[in-house]
């Protein structure tokens, strides 16, 4: 019975010490294999070289030994990890073989880390020192100094060197930052050095007269000589500047442009106002993101002017050389209609209203109100792109509380309708009452106008008398 137990016994440690290989060998047999590269190389009997393994190092971290099968060749040191220098020396003539045998390491691909071991070999075979030549005493010829010639190839070799580095810019990025009051402290555009290119250009918003830049460079022992503060003069159309960049002996200049934006031809009267449009490409975006597209006037020349369209009616943005901006609906042939208001909600839920002129004896009242100027929120999206243009936000309109007001939103380019307005620029139809005004009865008017006239006629008839009177009593004195 007792020997029953211990066969027993023994098996299962058997069972659990097959089961636990098992494991193991799968958890090695996981781990993914890196074959490393070693040139083989021919060395002389005590000669040393730098032994270089190549694998993707950004890829994996690797721990491995570097085992030899005789001795003809000494290593300084047989145990590799990241960046470490083993060196081979040649001891004796022959061949010698390495294999190199993974100890551990991991690897990553994107957001996965898993296991890696080395693998590889290589050989080095080591001959013997080459024979050195006796000294004959046979004379030397006159020798000439050629110091000057050993100079001029050093200075040859240098500059060459310059000459490859010339092609990797010293300079990582150059940003543009505004520092006008519109969109001061904001990057504008930038450029990213590409090899052999040194000048660069590019279009500034309209409205920045004042700039600095942020340089980044490929490394920190890179000097930088560039204006620090850049202002471009009123009536410019462009600045130029020069940033120089230094590494010891190598140095680069990069020219750099940057042009105000082009002023297009289109150009607008209306009264005494002459006006201009809004070439930027930031209010582009500001209208996309209200829901406008873009046009142009003349798809072949750019130049000559564009709209912005919804609902099948076009908008031109324009200001006057006060910065004073306005917005005005266009007809079939791109004509300025009338100025409009742009007002939008939190929704972005466009809305144009128009600052219609009531008919002259009109004079109608809403809840005691008359027909007034009101100021009204242009949409945020359009007026802060750029404080420094101030639109037009004044516009008739009946006070309806304290909240909102009744004023006129357009329909199509030549009808309007009455609409209601809040504070938070929420727009819609509106139907409102206006006050009564208190009529007086024709009769009224008759009987008034025949009493006023009676009542003339008697005064007229007293004076009339009187003044007889006075004559007759003259006469007789």
């Amino acid at each position: 019975m007792f020997k029953r137990k211990r066969y027993f016994k023994m098996f299962v440690a058997l069972i659990l010490t097959f089961t636990l290989n098992l494991v193991f060998v799968n958890t090695v047999g996981a781990a993914q294999k890196v074959n490393i590269s070693v040139s083989n190389h021919t060395i002389e009997v005590g000669q040393s070289i730098d032994l270089k393994f190549n694998y993707d190092v950004n890829k994996y971290e690797l721990f491995f030994n570097v085992v030899a099968n005789n001795k003809n060749v000494s290593l300084n040191n047989t145990s590799y990890y990241q960046g470490a220098n083993i060196k081979a020396k040649g001891e004796k003539p022959g061949k010698t073989t390495f294999t190199i045998k993974g100890t551990d390491g991991v690897g990553v691909n994107g957001d996965d880390i898993f296991d890696a071991l080395a693998q590889g070999s290589f050989t080095i075979t080591v001959v013997e020192k080459s024979a050195s030549k006796p000294k004959t005493n046979t004379p030397k010829p006159p020798q000439l100094d050629n110091t000057e010639e050993e100079k001029k190839t050093a200075e040859e070799l240098e500059k060459e060197e310059l000459e490859k580095r010339m092609k990797t810019p010293l300079i990582k990025e150059i940003d543009v930052i505004s520092n006008s009051e519109r969109l001061k402290g904001k990057s504008l555009l930038s450029f990213k050095p590409e090899s052999q290119k040194f000048e660069y250009s590019g279009d500034l918003p309209r409205n920045i007269d004042k700039i600095n830049l942020k340089i980044n460079t490929i490394k920190d022992d890179v000097k930088l000589d560039y204006p620090q503060n850049i202002t471009i003069d009123k009536g410019k159309d462009s600045v130029e500047f020069v940033i120089k960049a230094t590494q010891d002996k190598l140095v680069q200049e990069f020219k750099i442009e940057l042009k105000t934006p082009e002023k297009s031809s289109f150009q607008i009267k209306d009264g005494t106002r002459k006006l201009e449009l809004l070439v930027d490409p930031y209010l582009d975006t500001a209208m996309e993101e209200l829901g406008f597209e873009k046009g142009f006037i003349n798809k072949e020349e750019p130049s000559k002017g564009f709209y912005y369209t919804m609902d099948k009616n076009n908008y031109i943005i324009a200001a006057d050389e006060e910065n004073n901006g306005y917005v005005y609906l266009l007809d079939e042939k791109n004509n300025p209609v009338q100025e409009v208001f742009l007002v939008s909600n939190k929704d972005n839920k466009v809305s144009m209203l128009v600052n219609k002129t009531l008919e002259e004896g009109d004079e109608r009242l809403l809840n005691e109100n008359s027909y007034n100027e009101h100021e009204i929120t242009i949409s945020k999206l359009l007026t802060d792109i750029d404080p420094t243009i101030q639109f037009n936000n004044k516009i008739n309109g009946w006070l309806y509380d304290e909240e909102a007001i009744i004023t006129h939103g357009l329909v199509s380019n030549d009808e309007t309708e009455l609409v209601y307005m809040d504070s938070l620029s929420n727009v819609k139809s509106a139907f409102v009452k206006f006050d009564e005004v208190e009529e007086i009865s024709t009769d009224l008017i008759k009987y008034g106008g025949y009493g006023l006239w009676i009542i003339t006629l008697i005064i007229f008839l007293i004076y009339g008398f009187r003044s007889r009177g006075k004559l007759k009593s003259k006469g007789r004195h």
